[in-house]
């Protein structure tokens, strides 16, 4: 718990006389007030030690709906997952080298059409021989179970460095001044000390194609908002918006689930994110041209769980 800055000493009446008679009565005017209201700040910050695991279990369903003319496609896709990440090392200054793995997928996609009748949904399961033999889903067999990427991040989250393991060098990410969001499941924490009510910000920039088939740059932003502080942990809510304007509705289709709302509840003794959960119901008009609409909602899931749950320990990288 923070302290007040300083206290104010006691002054009896007869020492109160005493300044007065001694013309100090000025001095202690001039004292600054003691604001009995200052907010407890708390600092917000990830903890990593070298050789630590942390694992989560995700849940992310979303449907989406597009409409063109008189035909009618639902997409209903539903995935769970255990993502992990290991502590390889930490410097003085509190940066880890973070190598991130998927341990773990399932996954279901199924089609509704405009009469509402469902197709059978096509499973994949990594933890299943049988569900995970589907030639389509060949590419994320071969994800799972080994690291995909080594990101180098500071106490508040950000992304120092990003290296994608198994990708060419010439389409690597640069570097954390490119100003685009790495692939990276913390989040951003504030560099000071906050209160309770106050907030900080994001930016960041993604990537779109136009109708010319350009690839244009769209600047977004998450905006932060600590809203409580019980027993240790904090309650966050957050909120993703895009800046940039967006004057074709293909574009704004291309970012229809990014835009997201939710809340995270982050464990400020053990410096990680106990819990996190995200909601989105959106539409867009014109999307595929006249005539056409794009509405998708999501609810997303993420809970701490522990690391015995996360498939076999890789370290391919030293």
């Amino acid at each position: 718990m923070s302290q007040p800055l300083f206290h104010r000493p006691t002054v009896s009446f007869l020492s109160l006389l005493g300044l007065i008679l001694a013309g100090g009565v000025s001095a202690l005017a001039e004292d600054p007030p003691v604001d009995a209201a200052t907010p407890e700040r708390f600092t917000l910050a990830f903890r990593f030690q070298p050789g630590q695991r942390v694992s989560y279990e995700i849940s992310h369903d979303s449907k989406i709906a597009s409409v063109q003319g008189s035909h009618k496609e639902i997409a209903i896709n539903k995935t769970k997952t255990i993502r992990s990440y290991r502590v390889m090392d930490v410097s003085d200054a509190g940066v880890a080298r973070l190598e991130m793995q998927l341990d773990s997928v399932w996954m279901s996609a199924a089609f509704e059409d405009e009469e509402g009748s469902q197709g059978d949904p096509v499973i994949f399961d990594s933890t299943d021989p049988d569900k995970r033999k589907n030639p389509k889903f060949g590419h994320v067999l071969n994800t799972v179970g080994r690291p995909q990427a080594v990101l180098s991040v500071d106490p508040t989250g950000k992304t120092l460095e990003a290296k994608r393991l198994g990708v060419k060098a010439d389409v690597e990410p640069t570097d954390a001044g490119s100003k685009t969001k790495p692939d990276n499941f913390l989040m951003t924490l504030p560099a000071q000390p906050v209160a309770v009510g106050e907030t900080w910000k994001e930016p960041f920039d993604v990537f779109a194609r136009n109708d010319s088939a350009l690839t244009v740059r769209i600047r977004m932003q998450t905006v932060y908002k600590l809203e409580s502080v019980v027993d240790g942990k904090a309650t966050i809510g957050y909120r993703t918006v895009v800046l940039t304007p967006l004057e074709q509705p293909s574009i704004a289709a291309q970012l229809i689930q990014r835009e997201l709302e939710g809340k995270a509840v982050f464990d400020l003794e053990q410096g990680q994110i106990a819990s996190r959960e995200a909601k989105l119901d959106r539409t867009v008009v014109g999307a595929f041209g006249p005539q056409s609409t794009m509405h998708a909602e999501s609810r997303y899931k993420e809970r701490l769980v522990p690391t015995t749950i996360a498939a076999r320990e890789t370290t391919s990288v030293k």
